[in-house]
C-alpha cells in the first residue's frame, strides 16, 4: 500500500489527531474492504489529498471499481446521499457504502480522461461540456423536504462572517461578505449542487459521455455551481498570462448557455475565490499566495 508523504501531511494538518489515528487504521481498513467487496489489483490514485482513493477490480460486482475512504464520515455521507439522489443521471454510479467504517464503492470511469485534458487548447469546448453537464444534472429544483437532508451554501459562506487573519486582504474579505449577503437573499430556485464541479471531477467514459464524480452535495442556486469551474484547472490556469481573459470568456459563455446574469456569476465567482483562500488558511496549505492571486484575477475582471 502506497501512502504518499503529501497525503499523510494533509491528513495530519487538516484532521490533526483524528487524521493521524485514521492513517494508522488505513491498512486494516483496506484489507477489510478488499474482503468485503472482493477487490483485486488495488492501485492508489496519485495526488491524493483529503481522501484515500484506489482503483480495483471487484469480483463481487464483476467490474472495475473505485474505493474511496475518508476520515470525515460526514463529508462521505453527503457524497453518498448526493449520488443516491441523482441515481446515476450524469453522475458516477454508487455501488455500495459502509459509512460506519468510512468508505464508498463506485463504478470506475474508463478511460477516465479528465476535462482538464482540453485546457488550454480547447477551453470553449470544455465550457460547453460543463454547461451541458449542469443542464443534465440540474433539471429540477430540489424540494424543501429533500433539501433538509443536505447542507446549504449558507453553511459554507458563514465562514466569511467571523474569519480573521492578516494574510487575507481586508478589503477583499469585506467585499466578499457584502456580496455574499446580497446574493443569498436574492437566490433563485434551489438545487442540489455538486459544489466542486471542476475539470478533475468530470471524466470521459468509453461511450464518449462526460461523467461527474466526487459531489459535495450542497443546496444552493444554479449560479453558485459555476464558480469552481471558473477557477480551474487551478495551477495551470494561474500560469497563463491571460488567465483573467480565460475566466471572463467562460463567464460570458456560461451566462449565455445557462441564461444566468453575467454579473451574478461573476459575483459568486469572486465570493468563492475569497472563500477558498480562507479554507487554504484553515488547512495550512503552503500555496496560499496562489489563492490570493485568484482573488486578484476576479477583481481585475470586475474592473473591466
Amino acid at each position: 500500500m502506497n501512502i504518499s508523504d503529501k497525503f499523510q501531511e494533509t491528513m495530519i494538518n487538516v484532521w490533526k489527531d483524528e487524521g493521524a489515528a485514521w492513517l494508522l487504521k488505513l491498512p486494516e481498513l483496506i484489507k477489510y474492504f478488499s474482503n468485503k467487496w472482493q477487490l483485486q489489483d488495488l492501485k492508489p490514485f496519485e495526488n491524493l489529498t483529503y481522501s484515500y482513493v484506489v482503483s480495483a477490480y471487484s469480483s463481487l460486482y464483476k467490474m472495475p471499481v473505485v474505493l474511496k475512504m475518508m476520515a470525515s464520515h460526514n463529508e462521505l455521507l453527503d457524497e453518498q446521499k448526493a449520488l443516491e439522489y441523482y441515481g446515476g443521471r450524469g453522475y458516477v454510479k454508487l455501488l455500495a457504502s459502509d459509512l460506519d467504517r468510512g468508505a464508498i464503492l463506485i463504478e470506475a470511469i474508463v478511460p477516465g480522461t479528465p476535462l482538464s485534458a482540453l485546457f488550454p487548447i480547447n477551453d470553449d469546448k470544455a465550457t460547453d461540456i460543463v454547461i451541458e453537464a449542469m443542464k443534465r444534472l440540474h433539471q429540477t429544483p430540489i424540494s424543501a423536504k429533500d433539501a433538509a437532508n443536505f447542507p446549504s451554501i449558507n453553511n459554507w459562506l458563514s465562514l466569511l462572517e467571523h474569519f480573521e487573519d492578516s494574510r487575507i486582504p481586508g478589503d477583499s474579505l469585506k467585499r466578499a461578505q457584502t456580496l455574499a449577503k446580497s446574493l443569498l437573499i436574492t437566490q433563485d430556485d434551489l438545487y442540489l449542487l455538486h459544489g466542486d464541479l471542476h475539470h478533475h471531477n468530470i471524466l470521459l467514459n468509453k461511450d464518449q459521455d462526460w461523467i461527474v464524480i466526487d459531489p459535495k452535495g450542497i443546496v444552493g442556486e444554479l449560479a453558485f455551481e459555476v464558480g469552481a469551474f471558473l477557477r480551474n484547472p487551478f495551477t495551470n490556469l494561474l500560469e497563463k498570462s491571460n488567465a483573467h481573459e480565460i475566466i471572463n470568456n467562460r463567464l460570458h459563455l456560461c451566462a449565455k448557455g445557462l441564461q444566468i446574469d453575467f454579473e451574478r456569476l461573476l459575483d459568486w465567482g469572486y465570493v468563492q475565490s475569497v472563500l477558498t483562500a480562507l479554507w487554504a488558511v484553515q488547512d495550512n496549505l503552503s500555496n496560499l499566495n496562489d489563492f490570493l492571486k485568484m482573488i486578484k484575477l476576479f477583481e481585475k475582471i470586475k474592473m473591466l
